[in-house]
Order: C-alpha cells, then sequence, then structure tokens
C-alpha cells in the first residue's frame, strides 16, 4: 500500500510512503492486547477470600486460572508494544519532532508498568512447588487487594 504525503509548502515535491505489515497490521496488536486484558480480568471467578487460608484454597482451586492469567498477560504485553511501535511509526511522519518521542516513552512505559502491575497482582496467586510459606504468599496478597 503506498500513501502519498504532501509537504506543507506548494513548492515541496509529493513523497510515497510505503508502511510494512507490521505497521499496517499494528492496530490489531492493540486490539488483541485489550481482548486478552479483558479476558484476564474477567477469567477471575469469585472472591479470593479475606483470610491466608481462604488465599491459599482459592489458588489451589483456580491453579489454572491463574495459569491462564499469567499465560495471557505474557501475550498481550508483546502485542501492545507491536502497537505503540506501529502508533510510533505513524507519529514520525507527523511535522513535530516531540511527538514521536512522547509515543514511543509513554507507550513503553505504560506497557511495561501495565506487565509489571499484572505480575503483582497475580504472584502470590502461583503456587511454586518448593516455596517454604504458602501463607506469607497469601498474606503479601491479602495486603495487594486491600
Amino acid at each position: 500500500m503506498r500513501l502519498r504525503v504532501r509537504e506543507s509548502s506548494p513548492m515541496s515535491e509529493t513523497h510515497s510512503v510505503e508502511r510494512g505489515w507490521s505497521e499496517r497490521w499494528s492496530p490489531l496488536g492493540g486490539l488483541v492486547a485489550v481482548v486478552a486484558f479483558v479476558a484476564v480480568f474477567l477469567a477471575t471467578s469469585g472472591d479470593t477470600g479475606e483470610t491466608p487460608e481462604e488465599v491459599i484454597a482459592y489458588a489451589a482451586d483456580h491453579e489454572t486460572d491463574v495459569t491462564l492469567q499469567g499465560v495471557m498477560g505474557l501475550v498481550a504485553l508483546p502485542l501492545l508494544l507491536w502497537f505503540v511501535s506501529g502508533l510510533y511509526a505513524r507519529a514520525r511522519r507527523w511535522q513535530s519532532q516531540t511527538a514521536p518521542a512522547l509515543v514511543l516513552a509513554g507507550g513503553t512505559g505504560f506497557a511495561l508498568l501495565l506487565f509489571v502491575a499484572v505480575t503483582i497482582w497475580a504472584a502470590p496467586l502461583v503456587d511454586f512447588p518448593g516455596d517454604a510459606d504458602p501463607t506469607a504468599a497469601a498474606n503479601a496478597y491479602l495486603l495487594i487487594a486491600s
């Protein structure tokens, strides 16, 4: 697909800009990332409880849900970054020098902080074999959730 971009000056030439498949399909990455994050939040079923024992029982009963949430979070991160890269490629064609940098920094920062937030939220529910004290993880989850 070729786009014709006209400079603001009437004396300038018409330039042809060819977009690659990554830039062309990057909005799809953003859409799928949003769907993945919505699926992560909708997959959380029920109340985790108010005591460490209830949280441990919830994590044991919903181990598949917790694992699915982690996988969806990992899949959504590169898709969100793909969307940001496509938006950055479009912003480079604007007449501004600061807008592309803001798009890149803001989008990357948002994606990484969202990933950290989802990880902090879900990590205490994940049961790693050999953990010394699951009650400590349950207390950490209750502290974060409150």
